[in-house]
């Protein structure tokens, strides 16, 4: 995703061998070639963004309380959404880890705030003995939808040039509209009165 050898669809042989390897793949013009990076410093880049989500969630968790869920739920969404445009807009023009950083930035601190506020809202109207159920149901949903938009993204990613730059860029574009969709919908939660 980070880099990718024009090469690699004339020699596959080459491509599957750097796949097993496991190394990142950069997509900037001119300079193809990996990073070198092995699957355990792969994982590592994507670190900052599990920290931030981890250490960041109590936070958020208690914005609901001060501004509602809502609110807090389109702010995180929209943090989610412009890490995903950042991505799109940078992939094969900007230095890959300067692009993982943004969007692990902003979906760092977006995610949790966006899940937090949405989890909290679906409980919110709930009685006691059927919260259990509302919170269920709600991640139920949520891993559905995730799935419904993984596929989506992904034929969008094998019909516009499957591993190359333009099939990650189309992919990411499909996830930024979604993004942008559901970002809107929580806006108009807020301004729906509390029962």
């Amino acid at each position: 995703m980070f880099l990718y050898d024009r090469d690699c669809g004339r020699h596959p042989e080459r491509e599957c061998r750097s796949a097993a390897r496991g190394d990142v793949r950069r997509t900037v013009p001119g300079r193809e070639g990996t990073l070198g990076w092995s699957p355990l410093q792969t994982a590592l880049s994507f670190l900052l963004g599990g920290l931030l989500t981890g250490t960041t969630a109590r936070y958020w968790a208690a914005a609901v309380t001060r501004f509602g869920a809502w609110p807090v739920a389109t702010a995180g969404l929209f943090l989610l959404a412009a890490g995903y445009a950042v991505w799109a807009v940078l992939i094969g023009r900007a230095e890959p880890l300067a692009v993982l950083l943004i969007q692990q930035v902003l979906g760092g601190v977006g995610f949790p705030a966006a899940y937090s506020a949405l989890n909290i809202a679906a409980v919110a109207g709930a009685g006691q003995e059927e919260q259990g159920l509302a919170s269920g149901l709600f991640n139920a949903s949520a891993q559905l939808g995730t799935s419904l938009i993984t596929a989506v993204t992904a034929t969008m990613l094998v019909a516009h040039g499957g591993a190359m730059v333009g099939g990650y860029r189309a992919g990411l574009w499909t996830v930024v509209a979604v993004s942008l969709a559901i970002t809107l919908l929580s806006a108009l939660g807020t301004r729906t009165p509390p029962p």
